[in-house]
């Protein structure tokens, strides 16, 4: 049977997952809406938007590697709360960069970037901390069962949002507020240490 810590990293996945598919599926489409709108012809501001999406996106590779380390550091715990709640707060206000500045869009765009994918490893280290040692496999496989099946839903729900005529805020306010409201009980966790041996120190 899992521990309360385990079904909450689990939970702070799923949100992870949830707001990671959200600015996989969407990042694209926005940057083409940005372009198009300083002059570009559809065609051009698409193909120019997906090489910035995939550029901006890369980032997210050093980004796992650097939260690994991190986490290895200063705990699971207070790790993936730092990356989820940084994460969560760029997406919050992501849409709202439509207009801004080309040079802040990318920066903004790299940490965002950086940041949403930080706690992949996180997550999946300490589930295998957190589970019984008979029980590790069938806790990763709850974590990708829940993680990728729901995590899946984000985008259908980001491009309703659009649709309801919410504009580019309402898909990132849906991957944000997710992603912070799943990671919060982690909170419980840095009260009950040590719960993961990482955290302990």
């Amino acid at each position: 049977m899992a521990r309360d810590g385990d079904v909450r990293t689990i939970g702070a996945y799923v949100g992870h997952s949830w707001e990671l598919f959200i600015v996989r599926a969407w990042l694209a489409a926005f940057l083409a809406a940005a372009f198009a709108l300083r002059g570009l012809s559809p065609t051009d501001a698409s193909a120019t938007a997906s090489q910035w999406a995939a550029l901006i996106l890369a980032l997210g590779v050093p980004g796992v590697f650097v939260g690994g380390w991190l986490s290895d550091r200063v705990g699971r715990t207070r790790a993936a709360l730092l990356y989820a709640l940084g994460s969560g707060a760029i997406s919050i206000g992501f849409g709202m960069l439509l207009f801004a500045p080309w040079p802040a869009i990318v920066a903004i765009g790299a940490i965002y970037a950086a940041l949403v994918a930080a706690d992949s490893a996180v997550y999946s280290t300490a589930v295998t901390e957190l589970a019984p040692a008979a029980r590790i496999g069938s806790a990763q496989a709850l974590q990708a069962v829940a993680g990728f099946g729901i995590g899946s839903l984000g985008p259908i729900v980001a491009g309703a949002t659009l649709d309801l005529g919410s504009g580019w805020v309402g898909p990132f306010l849906a991957a944000g507020v997710v992603g912070i409201a799943t990671a919060l009980p982690l909170v419980m966790s840095l009260r009950e240490r040590p719960l993961i041996a990482a955290d302990r120190a």
